[in-house]
Order: C-alpha cells, then structure tokens, then sequence
C-alpha cells in the first residue's frame, strides 16, 4: 500500500504541474506545429546562454537557428540580448547577422549586419573609483569590456576559471584601466565562491550612477545600461511598443529585459529562487519549441535547408 501511495502522490503531481503550465500557456509539446499558443510579437527578444545555446555548451544548435530564421521571415524582428561582447557572439550567428539585432553588454551596444547602431560607455572617472574599490575586496578579479574586445586587468589571472576564460575569450591583459584607450562599455568583477555577497557593496558605492546585475555565481556586470534598456531602445528604434514584445531569460540580469517585454518567459531550468522573485513571469521549456508554435504550419518547410550553426 505504502509503494501505491507515493505511485498515486508523484503521478497526481505530474498531473497538477502539467495542468498549471498548459494553463499559462507556456507548455509547448512537439505534437505538431500549428498551434499557436500567443498572437504573433512583433519582436521577440532572448538570452543566449542558457536560453539559445545550453549550459556547458558552445554551439548554437541548427534547428534553433532554423527556427530563427523562420521567424524572421514571417515579418517578426528578432534580437539576441546578452551581457557579452560583439566580438564574442558574432562567430556563432554569423549566418543570421543580416536577419537579427544583437543587443551587448546588457544595453551597452546595439548592433545590426555588423554596425553599430547604439553605444553607451561607463564615465571613465566612475571606472577608476570602481576600479580602486575592486582592489581591496579580497579573492576577486575584474576585467574590462569595450565594443572591441575584453581586458584583464592585472597582471595574470589567478583562478583557474578566470584562466580559462583568459585564454577562450582572448583577453588582454592591461596592469590598471588607464591602460586602456577606448571607451568602456562594462565592468565584470568576478568573486569564484559567490558574486552575489559583493553586489551591496558595488551598490552602495554606485548610488544608482550605473546598473550591478548579477550575470552568473560568479560575475557581477557594471554597465550604465541594462537588458531592459536594450530592450526600450531598440523598440524606439524600430517603432515598437514594448507591449508588442516578447522575451526569453534564465538568469538575474535577464529580469530588466523580461520586465520591460510585454510577456516574459524564463527557463525551465533557471534557478528556483528566481522564479520566486519574479512569479509573474511565464515558464518555458525549450525556447526553439516556443518560436515554431508561434508560427503557421508550413514555416518549417518554407524555412532554408542550409545548415546555419556555427560554434561560439
């Protein structure tokens, strides 16, 4: 009888949670793809990392970029909105490039068919008393953004993490900020135990001059802008309204931009607090599902047959 209970408990579970996402709208099967679960966006925005490309992977699946394509060629804007930098993302969506807007640095930079449509850049006075204050928080590291490329700053990096990414994402390495020339578009300070016990402290300082979003565990991103900026600027760019919008996110930084859209989803799989902090979004399970049901049924055969993924 006690094996019968917990059957009947978990499958009465299943059946709850399947009832509360099918009545939200957001759960998206594979059955078929001519049911279309929202009226068209006319501009859908989405994360990157966790959202288009899984977590530990490094390559944008094919049948998501099919699925991008597809939807910009039914008449519906599409923009990446992500924390990283152009020269970083572009590899990746190289074949897109023509058809979406990539939104950088969380608001920073605005880019479409490799020009720059938009910048905002960190008061150079503001980046030095953030970098002064950088130096005496114990166990961290930093590094500086621009619309060019990322820069360590110090003489080599620490912690093996931080070597890594030294090395993928081709950082220089500068001894202060001053060193650099161009314009800085963002500060990432990376504490490798948890970022998060560091972001009243950035906070306190900033005083609402700058934005300190959370990007992961680990970084804490300085910019003047946020996602939600990117997501207004660009809606005024294109004569948007927000409420025409829609936006897909798995992680803190993303809340600006699923705020500012007029539905939010966040992943499945995103951290559980933060679907306690923000309970008025939507839930979504596969981001690629989503965007062919918003879609008629022949989209995925008018759709080109080329492959267009590339490795990030």
């Amino acid at each position: 009888r006690s094996l019968a209970w917990i059957l009947s408990s978990k499958i009465s579970y299943m059946i709850q949670h399947i009832a509360v996402l099918t009545a939200s709208g957001v759960f998206m099967t594979t059955e078929t793809h001519n049911q279309t679960t929202q009226p068209m966006p006319q501009l859908i925005f989405s994360d990157i990392d966790g959202t288009l490309i899984p977590v530990r992977t490094a390559i944008l699946p094919n049948h998501t970029a099919q699925a991008i394509r597809a939807v910009t060629q039914s008449g519906v804007a599409f923009a990446l909105n992500t924390g990283r930098q152009y020269g970083f993302v572009r590899p990746a969506f190289a074949p897109l490039l023509d058809d979406i807007y990539i939104i950088c640095q969380s608001g920073s930079t605005i880019y479409h068919r490799d020009k720059l449509l938009v910048h905002h850049f960190l008061p150079h006075k503001l980046c030095l008393r953030l970098e002064k204050m950088f130096r005496k928080l114990p166990g961290t590291e930093y590094i500086a953004s621009t619309h060019l490329g990322y820069y360590y700053i110090g003489s080599a990096p620490r912690h093996p993490k931080m070597r890594y990414m030294f090395a993928v994402e081709q950082m220089k390495a500068v001894p202060r900020i001053d060193a650099i020339k161009e314009p800085i578009c963002q500060l990432t300070l990376y504490d490798f135990d948890d970022v998060r016990k560091q972001k009243a402290v950035v906070d306190q300082m900033l005083q609402g001059e700058a934005h300190a979003n959370v990007g992961s565990d680990l970084c804490l991103d300085i910019t003047v802008t946020d996602k939600g900026d990117g997501v207004r600027t660009l809606c005024d760019l294109l004569h948007i309204s927000p409420d025409q919008t829609i936006g897909f996110g798995d992680n803190y930084n993303d809340l600006p931009m699923l705020r500012a859209c007029g539905k939010g989803y966040l992943m499945q799989a995103a951290d559980p607090q933060l679907c306690r902090i923000a309970p008025e979004m939507m839930i979504c399970a596969d981001v690629t599902e989503a965007l062919w049901n918003m879609l008629p049924p022949d989209a995925h055969k008018q759709a080109s047959a080329s492959p267009l993924s590339r490795e990030i």
